[in-house]
């Protein structure tokens, strides 16, 4: 974390050294600036679409494209300056206009999916702001009016402020749908990215219409401030595997939780019509064995209801201290040896991270091959996440993705399909490991909370 934010923090003295440098040098400066990191930031983006999925894959597309785009634009003028011409509008300018083209059609899909879910309040937002923008487009064209512009450059001019104020109330809109759920960091990138653009392109107007504008000046401060903000975004995305968690996810995780609670009231019900067998064949018989199988019974739909309540008691993810729900969770298995070596940290999650840790306490005991058997708890903070790790004695597992699989087993076959369902719905990851010299090794990533509001 401490790496990153120092590396933000260079890029920016970069981006803004040419603003104190002399006229020459600036030049220069942003000559180098704007061949090199607007490529720096394809190769990054690209990898980001290559290597990811859902809406995070189209966001890292649009980003590529745009920033190869504006690439092309910034190499077309930086060659027009070195030959000591000044063409406006250029062939840089249609470069640059096209750049919006990937992002606007992009987020227009995103928003059209979360249209349903965004409220008044988030219209009512998104119009104040996006009527602050257009107030700001008046200023340039009074700049054009009293300048020296012609009404073609005039129009080129503005149609940059004009197409921010079409992408500012756009990542406003989506913006507002992910604070509440808390998953908004992409996405404000965007709008610190569209505003820098904004006061960019206000500027460059004001600057030509007066005739004051040369490379390395205040509007390219701005510019290279948006690309030192997206390509820590994106590397960010990059080296973190950041997932984003979209609002449809959330929703689908909503309907699983529905079906899960028919599922385990289901297998209640068969547990309890089991007990009324054992007790009518242990009137005939008075097994004692009968017994043990209806406690079994009683134990197994104990654990059902107890993951039935902390899914109808779910709430907005949270900062949750891990290590007193491991200590408590751990605490009532007298039959087996937990052992607990945990930092004490908080990962965002809510109630159902009790249930978690107890599946796999229960699924470790149940299948264990060993009089006794034992179960290691450790974590480990990883760059922004925090990594758990459950490693049991048991006689391992083969088939590492089935046991996930809903219905998996000899028992109720939910158990670890709730505990992959749980992970998931934070945004998390959940997959097993062969332990040494026997049995198996849970591995769970979860989110930090300390960067559960963090925007860049």
């Amino acid at each position: 974390m401490r790496k990153t934010t120092v590396a933000l923090i260079v890029g920016i003295i970069i981006a803004i050294l040419s603003a104190f440098l002399p006229q020459d040098l600036a030049r220069i400066h942003n000559y180098i600036f704007t061949t090199v990191v607007p490529l720096i930031v394809f190769v990054v983006a690209l990898i980001v679409y290559i290597h990811s999925e859902g809406e995070i894959k189209k966001i890292g597309l649009a980003v590529a494209l745009s920033s190869i785009l504006s690439w092309l634009g910034e190499i077309t003028w930086n060659y027009y300056e070195i030959i000591g011409i000044n063409p406006f509008p250029s062939l840089a300018d249609i470069f640059w206009i096209s750049s919006y083209i990937p992002f606007i059609y992009i987020l227009l899909t995103i928003l059209k999916k979360y249209m349903k879910y965004v409220d008044l309040c988030s219209y009512i937002i998104a119009s104040v702001l996006t009527a602050l923008a257009v107030d700001v487009i008046l200023f340039p064209v009074m700049c054009c009016v009293k300048g020296h512009l012609s009404p073609l450059e005039a129009f080129v001019s503005t149609l940059y402020v004009a197409l921010d104020i079409v992408l500012i109330p756009i990542v406003i809109l989506i913006l507002l749908v992910y604070v509440k759920r808390r998953f908004g960091f992409i996405y404000c990138a965007l709008a610190i990215c569209l505003a820098l653009t904004l006061i960019e392109n206000v500027l460059y107007s004001y600057y030509e219409a007066w005739n004051i504008y040369y490379p390395g000046s205040l509007p390219d401060v701005f510019g290279n401030l948006c690309y030192v903000v997206i390509l820590f975004a994106m590397y960010k995305v990059y080296s973190e595997s950041l997932e984003i968690v979209t609002v449809e996810d959330i929703e689908r995780e909503r309907r699983k939780v529905k079906l899960l609670n028919k599922l385990m009231r289901h297998d209640i019900l068969n547990d309890l019509t089991a007990i009324m067998g054992y007790l009518e064949l242990y009137k005939e018989s008075r097994d004692e064995k009968l017994i043990e199988k209806i406690f079994i019974r009683i134990k197994n739909s104990i654990n059902l209801i107890k993951s039935i309540r902390d899914v109808e008691n779910r709430s907005e993810l949270k900062p949750v201290n891990l290590k007193e729900i491991l200590e408590r969770e751990t605490a009532g298995y007298p039959n087996a040896e937990i052992s607990v070596n945990v930092p004490n940290v908080n990962v965002l999650a809510d109630e159902l991270l009790t249930s978690v840790f107890r599946n796999l306490i229960i699924n470790a005991i149940v299948h264990s091959d060993e009089k006794t058997p034992k179960i290691e708890i450790t974590a480990r903070k990883l760059n922004g996440w925090v990594e758990i790790r459950v490693a049991d004695n048991g006689p391992g597992i083969v088939d590492k993705e089935a046991v996930f699989k809903e219905g998996f087993g000899k028992h109720t076959g939910l158990g670890l399909y709730l505990v992959k369902m749980i992970v998931e719905s934070y945004g998390g990851k959940v997959w097993i490991e062969d332990n040494k010299p026997k049995g198996s090794i849970f591995v769970i990533r979860l989110r930090s909370a300390n960067r559960e509001r963090t925007c860049l």
